[in-house]
């Protein structure tokens, strides 16, 4: 019997290329969290109650990238909650209309945002000069005008420019400690699925096949098969 009230949550780790939200880069296993509505059925020799799935009432299907279910499970009461992506619900699955941008995109578009506004911005001082050095003699209120314009530029490349330098610099760590923990979790599947000698002996046959394709050999096969 089915009560409203009553469910079941599955979690699984999932093998396969994923570009999940606020993820840079494609995950090559997540974490998939689905929650089903549940069937009461009574144990006729027990007489208790047992609670299955009821699969093809799939409330909520989500899914986090490795770095993600670390954020989830130790951060209890903590923050504003943990970005997720969501592949079905009321079961209707979920197109990707959204993904999370790089580090080279969202860079490239900051710098393009503020050297736009910036261009304007000479663009119509530019013009504010051309009028003052037009006139025949230049006084004290124009010369001060001039003055504050070779300010705001000076401060553009002195304040603004670093502080782009210093964003990048930001969003590239951000970017390398998110791929190292993907880095990580991929490992730990490998050695998990091969063992740690036969994982010992596949890095000594890489090396060996590695060595084979810089003397030309054609003849080498996938030590991951």
């Amino acid at each position: 019997m089915r009560y409203d009230n009553v469910g079941k949550i599955v979690v699984n780790r999932v093998t396969g290329r994923e570009r999940l939200v606020g993820e840079e880069f494609d995950a090559n296993s997540f974490v998939s969290i689905t929650l089903y509505g549940g069937n009461v059925v009574k144990d006729g020799v027990l007489g208790r109650d047992e609670i299955f799935n009821n699969l093809s009432d799939r409330i909520v299907e989500l899914e986090l990238s490795p770095r993600q279910w670390g954020e989830f499970v130790s951060s209890f009461g903590v923050g504003v909650g943990t970005t997720c992506t969501i592949r079905s619900a009321t079961g209707r699955n979920i197109k990707n209309k959204y993904v999370t941008p790089n580090s080279v995109e969202r860079s490239e578009h900051t710098i393009n945002h503020v050297l736009n506004e910036k261009l304007k911005d000479f663009s119509e001082k530019q013009e504010v000069i051309k009028e003052i050095l037009e006139k025949k003699s230049i006084g004290k209120a124009d010369r001060e005008k001039l003055g504050a314009l070779y300010a705001d530029f000076d401060n553009f490349l002195s304040s603004t420019i670093p502080y782009i330098k210093q964003n990048l610099r930001e969003e590239a760590n951000d970017v390398l400690n998110n791929a190292e923990t993907q880095f990580k979790h991929d490992l730990n599947l490998i050695t998990d699925q091969y063992g740690k000698e036969s994982l010992g002996q596949k890095v000594k046959d890489w090396d060996v096949r590695n060595a084979a394709l810089k003397h030309g050999s054609s003849e080498v096969g996938n030590v991951w098969e």
